[in-house]
């Protein structure tokens, strides 16, 4: 995937979809062309997540004159009720994140 970029050079991150200020964290292109809504979430993705990315869908559906659309939620944790919100949904995939932090001491001072 790439990140989109207009037709002004506003890019994808943070990008303006309605009237209402509505974002798309992340909004791609990939490698078929197709427009990809990517939704991150810091904590858990709950059901109601899947409903906010179908708005979104439909808006850069229209925005980009485009027949079809992708999905992305990516959360620390996805819910059982989203899996199953979106079990028949083809076009959208879930994704959950791992962070871990290594600390290196770079000098020998002791404080």
């Amino acid at each position: 995937m790439k990140l989109y970029k207009d037709e002004n050079g506003v890019e994808g991150l943070e990008y303006p979809i309605d009237a209402n200020n509505k974002r798309v964290d992340i909004l791609a292109i990939d490698q078929n062309n197709i427009p990809v809504v990517v939704e991150v979430k810091v904590s858990k993705g709950y059901e109601k997540v899947i409903g906010q990315c179908l708005y979104y869908r439909n808006h850069v559906k229209q925005m980009l004159n485009s027949e079809q659309a992708r999905i992305i939620v990516i959360a620390r944790e996805i819910s059982n009720q989203l899996q199953t919100a979106v079990e028949n949904l083809h076009d959208v995939e879930l994704f959950e994140y791992k962070l871990s932090v290594k600390l290196e001491r770079i000098n020998k001072k002791k404080i």
